[in-house]
């Protein structure tokens, strides 16, 4: 019985130490995450939005340019109070600014490529809260708000922004290291007006050699894509679940006309798909390509023009559908034009 007693001593013990710690630093409200400065036994003015993960926001920004139309899901609006771990000891004005340098620092730790939102497209509502005397939150909020239009469509990159805690009463002093922050990141996907699928002929020089092609359907069919035979049901390549893609890539960057497709007649050929150009960090929606319904004895050949030319490295094609609105499609070749 005695090492029991003892182990019961030793954790009291701990235990009132714990206490004592704990009313030296003071303890963050319940569920914030452990706080890498706590054991220096300071207050730490901190951010913690109570929303898993933790100090994140996400939203996307899609513009559908044929509509004219801009489409913001996600977060918009991003309000959070500035806590301190300790009922404050004086009154505390806590001033939070954007951290310009937080995009190159979060792309080198996960391999990302997020450029910082540029300025006109938000807007700072309140930058500056106080936390009183004997208080252990701000009153109001910090708030940033969403200030997107049509012209995000410019921007290629995926964007981030990070807002964190800039002083207290003019000081670094008692900020805490790892929760003084709030992150947020935008994914910019434009939707182009840029493909014409009504026209019967491309001008250009038409070529399929030397393309990669890459595909989560059926792999180890794609060589039929340029084996130069157009019209046989089993030398095709398919797609069969709307996950379904298929990218052509080029040696080096060139300026695309457009796309030549020789796909199936009746129930397998494609109704319509969206098409996709590499703009160095990501593919770019340049529209959807819709086409007219064959004769079953038909060559449907379908041609995809782009409005403006791309320069590009890579096309992707994908959201396949046939005239039933499945995703089960075939194409016989494929063609780019330059």
């Amino acid at each position: 019985m005695k090492p029991y007693y003892s182990i019961h001593a030793l954790a009291l013990i701990f235990s009132l130490f714990m206490i004592a710690c704990d009313s030296d630093y003071g303890m963050p409200e319940p569920y914030t995450p452990y706080m890498e400065d706590a054991p220096d036994y300071k207050s730490k003015v901190y951010i913690n939005n109570q929303t898993l993960p933790i100090n994140r926001y996400d939203f996307q920004a899609t513009y559908r340019e044929k509509e004219n139309r801009l489409e913001i899901t996600g977060d918009s609006i991003f309000r959070f109070p500035v806590k301190i771990t300790a009922p404050a000891e004086d009154r505390l004005v806590i001033t939070c600014a954007v951290d310009e340098g937080f995009p190159n620092e979060y792309n080198e730790r996960h391999d990302t490529r997020y450029i910082s939102l540029p300025a006109n497209y938000y807007v700072f509502e309140k930058s500056e809260v106080v936390v009183e005397k004997g208080a252990v939150e701000s009153k109001d909020s910090i708030s940033v708000r969403l200030n997107i239009d049509n012209t995000i469509k410019e921007v290629v990159d995926d964007v981030s922004l990070s807002i964190q805690i800039a002083s207290v009463n003019n000081t670094k002093e008692h900020i805490s290291s790892n929760l003084s922050r709030v992150s947020i990141f935008g994914t910019i996907a434009p939707v182009l007006d840029n493909v014409n699928s009504s026209v019967s002929a491309i001008e250009g020089e038409q070529f399929n050699e030397n393309i990669a092609f890459e595909s989560s359907s059926y792999a180890h069919l794609l060589h039929f894509l340029n084996d130069g035979i157009t019209s046989n049901f089993y030398r095709s390549w398919m797609t069969q679940s709307p996950d379904d893609y298929l990218s052509l890539g080029l040696p080096e960057e060139e300026t695309i006309r457009g796309i030549i497709i020789y796909s199936m007649a009746g129930g397998y050929q494609i109704a319509s798909l969206e098409v996709k150009a590499d703009k160095g960090s990501k593919y770019i929606n340049q529209g959807v390509a819709q086409f007219r319904q064959f004769g079953f004895f038909d060559e449907p050949i379908l041609y995809i023009q782009f409005k403006t030319p791309v320069k590009t490295k890579s096309i992707r094609l994908d959201n396949f559908k046939n005239f039933g609105n499945e995703a089960q499609t075939h194409i016989q070749e494929i063609y780019l034009v330059r």
